[in-house]
């Protein structure tokens, strides 16, 4: 018998597993919306966002709940207050200017996070998955290809000075989040950023359907391979193991290029500017801290 209400595993993606857990971040760093609205409802938000990938049986949707509210508190508990800390720290970093030492201990900080977050939550997701039924695999198989599909679709029609134009007003208004209005120096900055960057949307594609490949053929061999759900767990968690070497330089090289914006821009703010992302920055780290002090 089928779940009542379809539950999904929004795969398809290497990067799918961490921003499950991970959406109430995206949520605060992208659309400003409430931190703490968001982290109470994920019990409801994930298994609805996972909603047209994967339908569960009664049984798998019964274990992704028991473990998804085990994930839950420990990530409120034990993972929040790190949220905190780092995001004040950056506070500080910011109100004297941001030198890159500071930055790139940042960037290796949250990295650490979504790893810790991928190594603790994938291991179940994995146990899932193994257990799907042919019928349940179809259903996913076909969704990976829809969206492989809606991904190329994004960029076909479009020349590769519109792609960067985008970027640019993707950066600007990440940035204005947290900022406010940008002056024309600051936005020749994104545009010249957005000018150097190297496209990879060809490549992610490619990479995509290489790593949807891997894993059909690792569930293809759930039943004779001992070291399946292993290989499948380092697919998830550490999915730029396996990224093409090309791939690999040039997403390196567009970190570095992101870095040098980040600093640039830094060293450009006003006072004005720099005191919003300051308050804006402690009020994110406030509401953490209050998350991971609620009772269940």
């Amino acid at each position: 018998m089928r779940h009542p209400y379809p539950l999904i595993l929004k795969l398809g993606a290497p990067n799918r597993i961490r921003s499950m857990m991970l959406l109430f971040v995206a949520c605060v760093m992208l659309l400003s919306c409430t931190v703490k609205l968001m982290y109470r409802q994920l019990d409801w938000v994930i298994p609805w966002y996972m909603k047209d990938y994967l339908t569960l049986t009664d049984q798998q949707a019964a274990f992704l709940e028991s473990q998804l509210q085990q994930h839950l508190h420990w990530h409120r508990h034990s993972e929040l207050p790190n949220y905190a800390a780092l995001l004040r720290q950056l506070a500080r970093d910011i109100e004297d200017g941001l030198s890159r030492e500071e930055l790139t201990k940042q960037q290796t900080a949250i990295r650490d996070m979504s790893r810790r977050l991928a190594t603790t939550i994938t291991p179940d997701i994995v146990k899932l998955l193994v257990s799907s039924d042919q019928t349940q695999l179809t259903e996913l198989y076909a969704k990976f290809e829809q969206d492989n599909r809606r991904y190329a679709k994004r960029t076909a029609d479009k020349s590769d000075a519109e792609i960067r134009r985008t970027k640019a007003a993707n950066m600007e208004k990440q940035i204005e989040r947290w900022t406010g209005r940008l002056a024309d120096n600051q936005l020749a900055l994104i545009d010249s950023w957005s000018q150097a960057i190297h496209l990879t949307h060809i490549e992610w594609l490619e990479y995509r359907r290489h790593w949807q490949n891997r894993f059909k053929s690792l569930i293809a061999q759930r039943d004779e391979n001992d070291q399946v759900q292993d290989e499948l767990i380092g697919l998830f968690s550490r999915p730029e193991d396996d990224w093409p070497p090309d791939y690999q330089a040039l997403t390196a090289a567009n970190s570095r290029l992101l870095t040098q914006l980040l600093l640039d821009v830094d060293a450009t703010l006003s006072s004005k500017q720099r005191a919003r992302a300051i308050k804006k920055l402690n009020g994110f780290a406030e509401d953490f801290d209050d998350l991971a002090a609620e009772k269940p």
